[in-house]
């Protein structure tokens, strides 16, 4: 399909939020190598618009591995208004943790 008229749409820039809403990302990432391993990683986000116009958002990352050589790593990213975040490895970087949440409040 081809569509040639678009004069009817807004120009938008590169910059400007669309819906003004909060958002997550989360990277959860384990390498195990040896005899005998396994990996396991989980990566979650919920969000909620609220009727006064806040939206939430929230994201749980982990990454754990078993092995003789193990790297996990979490990353997590927020985007609105409030941004909380939290990153954890433990020392010998078997097991890796993070937690995110973001709000973006209405513009009045």
């Amino acid at each position: 399909m081809q569509v040639n008229d678009l004069s009817y749409l807004e120009d938008v820039s590169d910059g400007q939020s669309i819906l003004g809403s909060a958002g997550v990302m989360v990277n959860s990432e384990a390498v195990a190598l040896g005899e005998s391993t396994a990996t396991l990683t989980l990566a979650n986000t919920q969000g909620r618009f609220l009727p006064s116009g806040v939206s939430v958002v929230r994201g749980v990352g982990f990454a754990r591995a078993e092995g003789d050589v193990t790297i996990t790593e979490v990353t997590v990213v927020g985007t609105g208004d409030i941004v909380v975040d939290n990153t954890r490895t433990v020392p010998d970087t078997s097991k890796s943790f993070g937690v995110v949440v973001a709000v973006d409040l209405p513009n009045r």
